[in-house]
């Protein structure tokens, strides 16, 4: 039981850091997009490529945080005579 708990911190730190380099990446490929042109080091698709693939990762990384928020309800017990 013990060995349960102290994992417990390792897998959120985990999972954070997935959330920050999921930002990042989009992030700076927004910021790449809304560059000046000869600025800009992506095209317009790769830009929008890392966008979207940044935003299902991080969707992915928040939906599987609700399953792990989710206890299901305690069973109740029969009504007595």
């Amino acid at each position: 039981m013990l060995s349960s708990i102290s994992m417990i911190p390792r897998r959120w730190k985990r999972w954070i850091v997935a959330v920050r380099m999921q930002a990042s990446d989009a992030i700076a490929a927004g910021l790449d997009a809304t560059a000046r042109v000869r600025r800009r080091v992506l095209s317009r698709a790769e830009a929008r490529r890392k966008l979207k693939a940044a935003e299902q990762a991080i969707d992915a990384l928040l939906r599987a945080a609700d399953r792990s928020l989710f206890v299901p309800p305690a069973p109740q017990e029969p009504a007595g005579p």
